[in-house]
């Protein structure tokens, strides 16, 4: 049991922005409680201190410095800003931290270039470290929690049956990683295994593209080998939800049996604008992710549109002189490429395919035909024989990742090694399962611009606000990808 002791603040007072302040429990009926000299008792899963409550129009009914016990059953998100080298309350509590700190000079110049990363995976290929997996970017709160699956460059172990992937915390934020597996699909030779619709396909005869809107110039170029020359545009400087489409011409392809290969990554936009979002919301950040985690129609129904007006990346064939809808692509995350496969399962032959996406929003690798050759195959599933915490073996975070009731809680500066056994002498086409979530940590210059009036309008009428916002993006869209990375965190700042 620990104890540290605050001073108790008003829930949207100034004072609630000064580090050491406040402990901020967002309740499951809506109510909210405000605390200093708390315990918490893991043993009896509750949280224990003095303070008083504001009911659901955050007005105060209680008297203050009276005592508040909370069990963690009835607790939807705490709140503080703290930010020691932990989890500074609980695994099975989701926190959402005020960022005081030293941060990057990149990150003070423009706030909204701040690194952001969710889970990221790397292998170690010699003296190479590279970014492999970007996992669930989407998962901003408990209720989004999801699912990832990526498949990995490297098809074998170490020669002794170990593979090894490291997942990094790089940015001001708390990761929530409830489990990481390994798939593995035995390789064959002159083929490959890709992942698409649920199931995993073994195809093979990868067709790269012969013209894009029928021209055969740079732009073809980009799309034609996975190479990390990447074709992207700039955003709509007066809509953000402004489309654009891409022709892209193969040799004849027959549609029952073939599918589209796209490897891509998104561009920051939606990083800049979930910020952006963010420090309109200010101080209100807590009252609002608490609000989604009770499913709150409205702000669920808000969060969702706005990645629904975006939109992802629309893939569709010409086949008999008509434009069909295959699939779509909508995973997030501007970090780590991934390749998706979208089986066509069409008795046709195509030699057309139109991608149409939001102007800015996507940069793409690569597209291919390729022919799929078996369906739905079954992968061996492998869960970490070990987890190293910068350098020991930690058999407790090992046992964390292998239940389903648990999570691995990493906060900025976080670096962890899985280990893998696999079967020996063999290769495989690699995949990674990780499944979780994470909260982002509010930095204290993001607050100065808390506006209500541009909060309401992300709530109820998104598609305004991305308009608004357009003009704001294109000032910095130019500058931020150089600004994102050289803003990374590095865990000697502090």
């Amino acid at each position: 049991m620990t104890k540290e002791v605050y001073e108790i603040v008003d829930p949207f007072s100034e004072d609630a922005i000064v580090p050491g302040k406040y402990l901020k429990l967002h309740l499951r009926n809506g109510y909210l409680a405000v605390i200093k000299n708390w315990e918490i008792d893991e043993e009896n899963q509750k949280i224990i201190g003095v303070g008083h409550y504001f009911n659901r129009r955050r007005e105060q009914i209680t008297p203050s410095n009276q005592n508040i016990e909370t069990k963690f059953e009835d607790c939807v998100l705490v709140e503080s800003n703290q930010y020691p080298n932990q989890n500074f309350i609980s695994p099975a509590l989701m926190a959402v931290t005020t960022f005081t700190g030293i941060i990057t000079l990149p990150c003070i110049a423009d706030p909204k270039s701040c690194f952001g990363s969710c889970p990221t995976f790397y292998l170690q290929e010699g003296d190479t470290i590279t970014p492999q997996v970007e996992a669930f970017s989407s998962s901003i709160t408990k209720a989004l929690e999801a699912t990832d699956i990526d498949r990995l460059s490297i098809t074998e172990g170490d020669g002794n049956g170990v593979f090894r992937i490291t997942v990094k915390n790089e940015a001001h934020e708390t990761h929530y990683i409830r489990s990481v597996e390994l798939l593995a699909v035995p390789k064959v030779e002159n083929s490959f295994t890709h992942h698409g619709d649920d199931f995993f396909y073994r195809i093979d005869k990868i067709n790269p593209p012969i013209s894009v809107d029928g021209k055969k110039d740079s732009v073809l170029q980009l799309f034609q080998n996975q190479d990390q020359w990447e074709y992207f545009s700039e955003s709509d400087p007066n809509d953000l939800t402004a489309k654009e489409s891409k022709v892209i011409h193969f040799d004849l392809s027959e549609g029952n049996s073939s599918g589209i290969l796209i490897t891509k990554r998104q561009s920051l936009m939606t990083t800049y604008l979930f910020y952006q979002s963010l420090a309109y919301m200010g101080r209100r950040v807590g009252n609002i992710m608490a609000a989604y985690e009770r499913a709150s129609p409205w702000v669920r129904k808000a969060q969702s549109t706005i990645y629904d007006i975006l939109g992802g990346i629309e893939v569709e064939v010409l086949i008999n002189d008509r434009w069909i809808k295959v699939g779509s692509i909508n995973e997030q995350g501007p970090i780590a490429s991934d390749t998706h496969l979208i089986p066509i399962n069409r008795d046709a032959s195509f030699s057309q395919v139109k991608l149409t996406m939001s102007k800015g929003l996507w940069r793409i690798d690569q597209v291919a035909v390729c022919n799929i050759s078996e369906r739905k195959l079954e992968p061996l599933v492998l869960e970490p024989v070990s987890v190293t915490d910068r350098g020991t073996k930690d058999e407790g975070l090992s046992k964390i990742l292998v239940d389903p009731d648990s999570w691995l809680v990493t906060n900025p500066g976080a670096s962890h090694t899985l280990e893998f056994e696999l079967p020996k002498g063999e290769q495989f086409d690699l995949f990674l399962r990780s499944k979780g979530y994470y909260t982002e940590w509010i930095r204290s210059e993001w607050l100065k611009e808390e506006n209500l009036e541009m909060t309401k309008l992300i709530l109820t009428n998104p598609k305004k606000w991305l308009r608004i916002m357009a003009p704001k993006y294109k000032l910095v869209e130019g500058e931020m990808e150089d600004l994102f990375w050289s803003s990374k965190y590095n865990r000697h700042e502090y």
